[in-house]
């Protein structure tokens, strides 16, 4: 028809808006903490990932989403895995298993009496004589009429049908349908993470999360023991002074060590006492080595291991690359943490470690940040003074922006031709993975637990392999989760691991005592570490593009190293900005009513005129609900009500306001001020 218009359909699924301060490309740990504390201070922050899931590295999945993911991998197909095999035996058949709602069967309807029966059917009765039988049977009438020609005519039976009860149902024999038992079966039970690791209770990662209220998205559970193989056994690490004493693993000298040397590391926290300057003395007599700190106090073997992996938790392929302040830091977090949610200082999350970076992507989302998943960019814009000014992403749509934030890989397909460049400013680091579903847990160990194989343990492992194992949590019923993870030494995760996963777990049912493996993978991933400081990149980056590391990167399971870039980065693009401000929630609303009374005049005049009300009543009301101040203005003659958003909260004014409210208890929170109550 004229007139009318023709529909691009290429722009349906664009953007309504295509201006943005920051555009964030992937949806990793640094990169969602980074976007979550941009959208706080008010950036427009657009935040893509050309995955269907967020996360990237961090995140989690179900067993069968897994598995498809590893298959596809192994048989060849573009992956963020560099090597997957996957063990997998055939599913047991599916068995008969009764509903547990009875069925009802059916019952044959009850025709009827007819209303009129044959002469011969008919019991001959006396004449006007009614006969009424039980409830269950028909009154019969016979009536007989006697005429002239009575010798013709012959009787005539009526019945009448009684209504006929309805019957009882009776229970038929439960239903039964087949019902897939195998694994697979319960398979999106199960949270599997690609990466796990561990939370310190007074670690920089929980800090922050309470700091800026992103905990109450999260749900924690305590670790219930972590042990170090040691002499082809388990060995519980004792963590507090008393569980030590008791402890028969080690001598009575070992343990007076054990505890000279935790009191030396802790001396350095003492008041008065500058810790800086005293870590740079202890590195000049140690020669700024961690391991020749801890061979200074003479312990045996035994004790050395003890503390270098079941304590400082500090996992590099070589020891002596440890730096003495990176070690006494390592065992301060591990002091400090102990008995603060609970005995062991370490916190799981409840859901998997992929909900962590997803928290911060909802803190971004609640101040105004747009995610897009399973879109990528297609082409990053420059001028010809080497400044970012925008994308193009896959859907053809072209976007600004000032900043743009990726990590790596990302960026390396986008700049092919400076590939070689991009490289000089990080370093990748190759993991080898195995998962296992077993039947049961590992012998002589709990619950959820984490293990720590020290190199030179197993079949001459070279690096150290951290064992997380789950069996109430992330996992189905009557079924445990076990990672195996260590830097890759070997040509891939099998190679490195599979002596290790062997001495643990078994692939058959021949030792009654292991746990059977019932779904197995091996699998490789690479991260990548940005070496250069953050944000001073070289020629090869464009202006105001940044690079992000993969998480986690670091050897131990500490993610200061990751705060500390997102908190760099906040820092170039928002400086003097307060990082993560902590969202107030809405009991902590202080609702102050100082209504303001001003002259209220009335009119009233004679029956034939009418009758005027002028009301000037203005309230005021503060409120910490956000940092835009919302509004009407004193001359709008519409409203009487100005709302006023102001985050100064007067603590003793907020007393006396919110006096006998409750405040609404988070997974974790800080400690102090749980002590305090």
């Amino acid at each position: 028809m004229e007139g009318d218009k023709a529909v691009d359909n290429s722009r349906h699924s664009w953007l309504e808006k295509d201006n943005f301060d920051v555009v964030v490309l992937g949806t990793g740990f640094v990169e969602s903490v980074l976007a979550g504390a941009l959208s706080r201070v008010g950036k427009a922050v657009l935040h893509l990932d050309k995955n269907t899931y967020y996360g990237t590295n961090c995140s989690s999945f179900s067993l069968n989403q897994l598995n498809d993911m590893l298959v596809k991998a192994s048989n060849g197909e573009e992956s963020i895995f560099t090597f997957a095999k996957v063990y997998q035996p055939p599913p047991p058949p599916a068995v008969p298993v009764e509903e547990e709602v009875p069925q009802v069967r059916p019952t044959t309807p009850v025709e009827p009496a007819s209303s009129q029966t044959s002469p011969k059917e008919a019991t001959p009765v006396p004449s006007t004589t009614s006969e009424t039988t039980t409830e269950t049977e028909t009154v019969t009438v016979t009536t007989q009429e006697v005429t002239a020609d009575a010798t013709n005519q012959s009787n005539e039976e009526q019945t009448v049908p009684t209504p006929t009860p309805t019957p009882t149902p009776t229970p038929a024999a439960p239903k039964k349908k087949k019902v897939d038992t195998s694994l697979f079966g319960v398979g999106r039970q199960f949270i599997i993470d690609l990466l796990p690791s561990l939370l310190y209770s007074k670690g920089p990662l929980v800090q922050l999360l309470i700091s800026s209220a992103t905990s109450k998205y999260l749900d924690f559970k305590c670790l219930d023991q972590n042990y170090m193989y040691i002499n082809n056994t388990l060995q519980p690490i004792p963590s507090t002074k008393g569980s030590i004493f008791k402890d028969s693993t080690f001598s009575l000298k070992d343990k007076r060590i054990i505890m000279k040397f935790i009191d030396a590391v802790k001396s350095l926290t003492e008041e008065g006492v500058d810790q800086a300057q005293r870590i740079e003395e202890l590195s000049k007599q140690h020669g700024g080595s961690f391991l020749q700190f801890v061979k200074s106090f003479n312990m045996s073997a035994q004790v050395e291991a003890f503390i270098l992996y079941g304590i400082s938790l500090v996992h590099p392929p070589n020891m002596a690359d440890v730096s003495l302040a990176e070690g006494i830091k390592s065992v301060l977090l591990y002091i400090t943490s102990l008995l603060v949610y609970g005995q062991l200082p370490f916190l799981i999350p409840y859901y998997g470690y992929g909900d962590i970076p997803q928290a911060f992507c909802r803190l971004c989302a609640v101040f105004g940040g747009i995610y897009v998943l399973d879109r990528n960019v297609k082409q990053l814009n420059v001028d010809a003074d080497n400044q970012y000014t925008g994308i193009v992403c896959s859907e053809d749509q072209p976007i600004k922006s000032t900043y743009f934030i990726t990590s790596p890989k990302y960026l390396s397909s986008l700049m092919p031709t400076q590939s070689n460049d991009i490289k000089k400013e990080f370093e990748t680091t190759s993991y080898s993975r195995c998962i296992c579903i077993t039947d049961k847990r590992i012998i002589n160990s709990m619950d959820c637990s984490y293990i720590t194989i020290p190199p030179n343990s197993i079949a001459g492992n070279k690096s150290t392999v951290n064992v997380y194992q789950m069996e109430s949590l992330c996992t189905a019923r009557g079924y445990v989760l076990i990672h195996f993870t260590t830097i890759q030494s070997g040509a891939n995760a099998e190679e490195d691991l599979k002596a290790v996963v062997e001495t643990f777990v078994q692939l058959s049912g021949g030792n009654s005592e292991l746990p059977t493996i019932q779904w197995c993978a091996y699998f490789n991933l690479s991260l990548d570490h940005v070496t250069s400081s953050f944000g001073a990149y070289g020629q090869a980056l464009p202006k105001n593009v940044m690079l992000t590391s993969d998480s986690p990167v670091s050897v131990s399971i500490d993610y200061d190293q990751q705060i500390n870039e997102a908190k760099a980065l906040f820092e170039k693009i928002c400086p003097g900005q307060t990082f993560l401000e902590r969202v107030p929630d809405s009991e902590d609303i202080v609702w102050n009513y100082d209504e303001q009374t001003t002259t209220t005049t009335s009119t009233t005049t004679t029956s034939s005129t009418e009758t005027t009300v002028v009301d000037a009543t203005t309230s005021t009301i503060e409120t910490i609900v956000s940092d835009n101040d919302v509004g009407s203005s004193p001359s709008d003659t519409t409203t009487n009500t100005t709302i006023v958003a102001n985050n100064n909260i007067d603590n003793s004014e907020s007393t006396k306001t919110a006096e006998g409210s409750t405040t609404p208890t988070t997974p974790i929170s800080n400690p102090k001020e749980d002590t305090n109550q």
